[in-house]
């Protein structure tokens, strides 16, 4: 029953009436996608099937002109995983990639032709980096073969050039840089010597900000990807950053943020004013 699931992950409908839930039925890990409208009624399955996994990727599955929904589902082989894409206007879904393996869709290109996928391997120690044609009809392989590395895919530039990640290829700490989306190119915007945990970049592709763990403790940079210049960033209270966005203009920094002394709240940073207020007061 549905009172018995689990929520996994959410994300709004375009149209802002409706949400799409991952549930877990009674257990199961068969994950299954439903609809959920906001003035209530029952769930409508958007993807599922008993027996089989469906889920949502590592952005919001919508893409940019909220036409179409990426997903994972397991439904042709129990031991696949492809990336389906339905067309929310007529129902119909195409499978966008079928060659095999754990994959699930990452980002939408801005132009909403490209989804970036990410191939898990050997218990996530291996990240394959795919760019697929959205209508299914190209694949490009970007990471090279037994790279025994992660790579993370994250926002796309504005022009389609390529697309934000997050990765320790030819590293020990997690790194951050631009991939080349046609030759898979990387091209690094901060190596420190800690893990990147969070990238965020705003709609106009102009305001990066990025997350670093510094034994243990969040520190948040930006930058200005026009000029190339760093941005003053007030300092962020001492705790953990587990969620990471930008408002689209780039001026506010949002976080979930954790402290010692405080469990997880809303925090703005005000990039241009350079300050920074709760918008949550939530109390051990």
């Amino acid at each position: 029953s549905y009172a018995d699931s689990k929520v996994i992950s959410a994300a709004w409908y375009p149209d802002g009436r409706s949400l799409l839930v991952e549930l877990d039925p009674d257990g199961t890990e068969d994950y299954q996608l439903h609809r959920l409208d906001i003035d209530g009624g029952e769930p409508v399955v958007v993807g599922g099937r008993p027996g089989a996994r469906f889920h949502l990727g590592f952005d919001r599955p919508f893409s940019p002109d909220g036409r179409r929904l990426a997903y994972a589902a397991t439904d042709r082989s129990p031991s696949d995983q492809d990336i389906l894409v339905r067309d929310l206007d007529t129902g119909d879904v195409h499978r966008a990639y079928a060659g095999g393996g754990l994959m699930f869709p990452g980002f939408w290109s801005t132009d909403g032709q490209w989804l970036t996928a990410l191939e898990m391997r050997s218990g996530k120690s291996e990240h394959v980096v795919l760019v697929v044609a959205a209508d299914g009809g190209s694949v490009k392989r970007l990471t090279t073969e037994g790279s025994e590395a992660t790579c993370w895919p994250g926002p796309w530039l504005p022009d389609g050039s390529g697309f934000l990640v997050r990765s320790n290829i030819g590293r020990d700490s997690v790194g951050l840089g631009v991939m080349d989306a046609a030759t898979g190119e990387l091209s690094w915007l901060d190596t420190p010597e800690w893990d990147v945990e969070h990238v965020a970049l705003s709609e106009d592709g102009r305001t990066l900000a990025w997350v670093i763990n510094v034994d243990g403790a969040s520190r948040l940079r930006a930058r200005d990807l026009v000029t190339g210049r760093d941005l003053p960033v007030p300092a962020v209270p001492a705790g953990a950053v587990s969620c990471l966005a930008l408002a689209p203009d780039g001026r506010f920094a949002v976080a979930l943020l954790s402290t010692p002394t405080r469990p997880e709240n809303v925090m703005v940073v005000d990039l241009v004013g350079r300050n920074l207020r709760w918008l949550t007061d939530s109390r051990p």
